[in-house]
């Protein structure tokens, strides 16, 4: 069977809940507690020890500060079988509202949810409840885009972007043939936990490691930054580390055009479940 990929984006209502910006591992702790609470069975295939060597989702934290009154988006995109537990997860995000999130419970509302590639109607809504049912996506729906006649492409790192050169921990800017490498390696990782095929065939890959080879950096500003993480388990608090910022490059990017599209999807590098890793392209053209 071939990835199945599911992005599903909540619309939420804050009523006294206040964050800052990357909230990340506060919405990881929450959704796992309402998960484990109401739906034991959907907990223990995304957090489960054996869920370690790969988690079948992704989180998308708002990217603004939340304030009361405020409407803001949360993203989860579910992969393999976690796509069949849609509805589970969305119950659980609401349910989260009503528990209040962090130290201050903070509450908020659930106002609908959809999913990102199947047209922007909601399949849940507050007022009218279940509209349709949610249905995993292809991901040759992103592989299909098109960069045009582009020859730039602008990379922002929306979210902290945690990747490693072996051990080492990337602190700096990258050539585009190690962001390639690293998209190719983040598609593998997810095709074997959740034991389904790549949707890159061999010879593809292939070509596209060639040709990334001509694309060059031409600009790039980052900053490095911190994040803490108070373990639920264990009470320690732990520091999470990665990039945010942008990268220009420029070349030859037609035939990445899908693949950065994916990209967006995904996320890229380690802590994507804490919502690392969040990606946006921007194509140009200069002469």
């Amino acid at each position: 069977m071939p990835l199945r990929l599911l992005p599903l984006r909540f619309t939420l209502q804050s009523e006294t809940l206040t964050l800052d910006f990357f909230s990340g591992p506060l919405w990881r702790s929450g959704f796992g507690l309402a998960l484990k609470n109401h739906f034991p069975g959907v907990f223990d295939l995304l957090f489960a020890e054996h869920a370690r060597l790969g988690r079948l989702y992704a989180l998308q934290p708002p990217l603004a500060a939340v304030n009361p009154g405020d409407n803001f988006e949360l993203g989860l995109t579910l992969f393999g079988a976690a796509t069949e537990h849609a509805l589970a997860c969305s119950q659980a995000v609401a349910q989260l509202g009503e528990m209040g999130l962090g130290e201050h419970r903070g509450r908020y509302r659930l106002q609908n949810a959809r999913g990102a590639g199947n047209g922007s109607a909601p399949f849940l809504d507050a007022s009218s409840g279940l509209a349709a049912w949610p249905a995993a996506v292809a991901p040759e729906l992103w592989l299909g885009q098109s960069s045009g006649n582009a020859n730039l492409a602008r990379l922002d790192l929306l979210t902290p972007l945690c990747v490693k050169d072996g051990d080492v921990a990337c602190c700096g800017a990258f050539e585009f043939s190690q962001l390639v490498r690293r998209l190719h390696k983040r598609i593998a990782q997810l095709c074997e936990s959740a034991g389904e095929s790549s949707p890159l065939a061999r010879p593809l890959t292939e070509t596209q490691l060639r040709l990334a080879e001509s694309v060059r950096l031409m600009h790039s500003e980052l900053q490095w930054v911190q994040v803490k993480r108070q373990s639920s388990r264990s009470g320690q608090t732990m520091v999470l580390e990665g990039m945010t910022g942008h990268l220009t490059y420029r070349g030859d990017l037609a035939p990445f055009a899908g693949l950065l599209a994916l990209g967006k999807i995904l996320q890229l590098g380690a802590k994507t479940a804490f919502g690392f890793g969040r990606i946006d392209t921007r194509f140009s053209f200069e002469d």
